[in-house]
Parts: structure tokens; sequence; C-alpha cells
């Protein structure tokens, strides 16, 4: 870690996936003082399912440099207008997505159940 961001002392606060989906906690330990760099590390970044949620947390967090590193070393810079022109709307739309194939899917599924049972014998 020291190799990509100049810091001189570290303070490592453990965190999973059932924690990083708590907002109050780590926003409170990010608030809690100022760090000259605020870095997430995961296995990799390829398979991080939680990067929007880490990015908003790196947007409250009081640091000069905000990371996600993962175990290959490789890095993604928080980016205030990368988080506002591409990862927000990103999310926006996968919102939509996921709520146009949850209606089809509810619209098709009683379709099916009205067919079902309107051809069922009495």
């Amino acid at each position: 870690m020291q190799e990509y961001v100049n810091v001189t002392g570290m303070e490592v606060l453990a965190t999973d996936e059932k924690v990083i989906v708590q907002g109050k906690k780590i926003l409170r330990d990010l608030r809690l003082r100022s760090y000259d760099a605020v870095c997430f590390g995961c296995k990799s970044l390829g398979l991080q399912r939680y990067q929007f949620i880490l990015k908003t947390y790196l947007l409250a967090a009081k640091g000069r440099q905000r990371l996600i590193v993962d175990e290959a070393g490789n890095l993604v810079r928080f980016s205030l207008r990368r988080y506002l022109a591409v990862d927000v709307p990103m999310f926006l739309f996968e919102l939509l997505a996921s709520g146009v194939v949850l209606l089809s899917s509810y619209l098709c599924l009683r379709l099916l159940r009205y067919q079902a049972f309107r051809n069922f014998p009495k």
C-alpha cells in the first residue's frame, strides 16, 4: 500500500461485505479524522460488487488521496468528475434496467398463470 500513496503511518479498519452496506458505521469511521489517504482494499476490482458504494464512501471521506486497491496492485483513483458524470448515471441506468426486468418478469408470469388457469379443466 505504501507504494500507491505517500503516507508515513497507516490505520487499518477491517471490514467485510456485511459491514460495507452498513453506511452509518463506515461514514462515522471515515469522518472521525482527516486522513492523508483513504483506501479500500479488495481481492479483485473486476469482481468487486460494491464499487459504487465504496466510491460514495470515498466522496464523504476526508482525505487528499482516495483509492480502491486490489491484491493484484490495480487501483481506481476517486475522481469527483468521473463519479458524477459516469458512475451515478450508470448506477441510475442499472436501477432502471433492473426495474424493467422485474416488471416484465412479473407481467410474463401473470400472463402464464392466467393462461394456465384458463385452460385448466374444471
